[in-house]
């Protein structure tokens, strides 16, 4: 992982543009900056839409401690406004306090008890997480720091977040437990996304990390098990996909719609082939720098 050791945007102007571009790497695109100087602003400094969900945010560069007042100060002029948020983001430059955190989750229990939208706070903290994970921030912003640092880091960097791509219920629950085929068809959809792209999603379909793709290893053998990798996904999502239309995969009935197999567990049993397979090369590749493998559950 690359150190932490992000400065913070010089002035309130800078600090508002730097936030709506980690929203927009985070919620690809869809945010901007909420009015201009001398128009009432409702508390809300950039406005955006992800998935038809009106997300709102407030940035405060702040040289001083931040208080509860201030939010909720800004929050109220939000409450008055007609805009109809489902999400409030609270960004700030001030480290991390305990006792906020504690007022805005009984502020946050109260508010959603009255069909109300909660408040996410970002610290200062919290965006470094956000610039940790996403390289296209930190060459943007940070390009010094990024030219410091040994190239075995942005490896690493790399490898970290196909750990990532690969340690989620879609590669590691038995058919059987997974919650949803939905789920599991947008977990490969996601993770062929995140193989070509380089920006990985959660089920919500939130960008929750990001590096360079793994073109750029710079061992020829990681690369090769990588493009075996990315066979094997498209491999699953034809396999599933002609089994569905062949009746031999089905939605279970009562069962919210979890796979359920026709054809005496043969399918069940060419999935799970697909994925060891999968997570075997995967694994093959952590091995070979030294790290730690994903464990194979089924």
């Amino acid at each position: 992982m690359i150190p932490k050791n992000y400065l913070k945007p010089a002035n309130w102007q800078d600090f508002q543009i730097f936030i709506k571009d980690i929203l927009n790497e985070k919620y690809e695109e869809g945010f901007d900056i909420y009015g201009r100087n001398g128009q009432a602003q409702d508390g809300i400094d950039i406005l955006g839409r992800f998935h038809n969900n009106t997300i709102g945010t407030q940035c405060k560069r702040l040289d001083i401690d931040l208080t509860l007042k201030l939010i909720i100060d800004e929050i109220a002029k939000t409450d008055k406004s007609e805009l109809k948020l489902s999400k409030y983001i609270f960004a700030t430059t001030c480290p991390r306090d305990k006792n906020i955190q504690k007022e805005i989750v009984e502020i946050n229990t109260e508010r959603r008890n009255n069909s109300l939208f909660e408040i996410e706070l970002w610290f200062w903290e919290t965006i470094e997480d956000e610039i940790n994970g996403n390289l296209k921030i930190q060459t943007k912003y940070y390009e010094n720091i990024l030219s410091k640092i040994d190239p075995k880091f942005k490896e690493l960097h790399i490898l970290d977040a196909i750990r990532t791509g690969f340690h989620r219920p879609a590669f590691l629950t038995p058919f059987q437990l997974e919650n949803s085929n939905n789920d599991f068809f947008q977990a490969i959809k996601d993770t062929q996304e995140f193989l070509n792209t380089g920006k990985l999603k959660n089920r919500n379909g939130e960008y929750i990390a990001g590096s360079l793709t793994y073109k750029w290893l710079t061992n020829p053998d990681d690369i090769r098990d990588m493009d075996y990798v990315a066979e094997l996904l498209q491999q699953i999502r034809d396999y599933i996909t002609k089994g569905i239309k062949e009746g031999r995969i089905k939605t279970c009935e009562g069962k919210d719609d979890c796979f359920c197999f026709k054809d005496g567990g043969k399918s069940e049993m060419k999935l799970d082939e697909l994925r060891r397979s999968l997570l075997l090369y995967v694994n093959r590749i952590f091995t070979r720098n030294n790290m730690r493998e994903i464990s194979i559950r089924f």
